[in-house]
This record gives structure tokens, sequence and C-alpha cells, in this order.
């Protein structure tokens, strides 16, 4: 994978995947650098701007994980996990009129 963003910097899913082993790898921080990479790699890739919500909602980042599942929805209106991790953010942070929004749009 590292090599396919070498030769392709603009390789988004390669970027993905290098994020997905940092995250399994307990190394959040790159994971986080990874995805937001695929994201600016393919603007609009909405599993990109999930995967940092769920590193940064991993690490008690709340509010950040809000701001990436926010962009998730906003470049995949039909995206269910970015509604559903919306609406579990949104209720950690006690904004539960707005977590259920995010829930019924999940489905």
């Amino acid at each position: 994978m590292q090599a396919a963003v070498r030769i392709d910097p603009s390789h988004a899913k390669a970027h993905l995947n290098i994020g997905w082993v940092f995250m399994h790898q307990s190394r959040p921080d790159e994971a986080i650098e990874a995805f937001r990479r695929a994201a600016r790699a393919r603007p609009g890739y909405a599993d990109a701007w999930v995967n940092v919500g769920t590193v940064l909602e991993q690490t008690h980042d709340y509010q950040g994980a809000l701001e990436a599942y926010q962009k998730a929805v906003k470049a995949a209106p039909e995206h269910a996990t970015a509604h559903y991790n919306l609406g579990v953010v949104l209720s950690r942070l006690g904004r539960l009129t707005e977590a259920v929004e995010a829930f019924r749009q999940a489905v």
C-alpha cells in the first residue's frame, strides 16, 4: 500500500487502507492522518470521513468526531453508517433531539 501511494499519491483507497492498518496497530494519530489524506485525495469520500470520526470518537474527541461525521453526511447524504455514527456522537454530547434525527436518517 505504501508503494501505491508513492506511485500515485492521489490513490484514496490506498490511503484508506493504510489508515486501517494504523488503526488496528493502535496508532490513532497516524490513522487519522491517513484517512484525511484519503479525503483530500478524493473530495467527497464519505468513508474516509467516517473513519476519521471513528478514530476521533475512540480517542474521546467527540467534537472532532462530530465534525468528521458531519462532513461524511454532507458528502453522502444516503450513507447510513455516517448518520448512525453522527447520532451516537450527538447523544454523547447531550444533543439528543439532533441525535434522534440522525438515527432517523440512518434507516
